[in-house]
């Protein structure tokens, strides 16, 4: 499970882009070991995604692509029992250091699930939204309701609960 295949970065265009405002260094990553419980998923992975650039991790089922990527935005840190040693870095900022807010880092660092990750207790709109309530706390049922109208989607109530 801890043979992620391929890590290539797409930087054909680069030269092209215009320069970011802040100098970024993307994400580096240095002997990355993860763990689910006692099973050893991740061994020693070191890689680097330039900034601006599009990354792709490529390997078979089960190689461990889905708990790295969880690794690098501090979602593996959520399953009861797991763990993480080494070093990630983003722009330069030790993501696993005493000083690190995981939500600001989730913000920054997104992951797509292969299968939809619903949270059981939100209706399916609240689900949706769950992102900007998060950039702004003081979203409203109303303001989620107003957002659903607009992209043709089913309102904020209880009938439109998940599970």
């Amino acid at each position: 499970m801890s043979d992620v295949n391929d890590v290539r970065t797409n930087d054909a265009d680069l030269e092209e882009r215009e320069a970011p405002a802040a100098a970024t260094t993307g994400i580096e990553v240095s002997n990355l070991d993860a763990w689910f419980g006692s099973n050893h998923v991740l061994h020693g992975i070191d890689m680097v995604a330039q900034p601006r650039a599009v990354t792709a991790i490529i390997g078979p089922s089960g190689c461990g692509k889905s708990t790295l990527i969880r690794c690098l935005n501090r979602m593996h840190e959520e399953v009861r029992g797991a763990r993480v040693t080494g070093k990630v870095l983003f722009d330069g900022h030790e993501i696993y250091g005493p000083d690190a807010d995981p939500v600001a880092i989730r913000r920054s660092v997104g992951m797509v699930f292969q299968r939809p990750n619903p949270f059981p207790s939100m209706s399916v709109l609240e689900n949706a939204v769950a992102g900007l309530r998060l950039g702004d706390a003081s979203a409203s049922r109303s303001s989620a309701n107003a957002a659903s109208r607009r992209s043709g989607g089913p309102g904020c109530g209880p009938r439109s609960r998940i599970g």
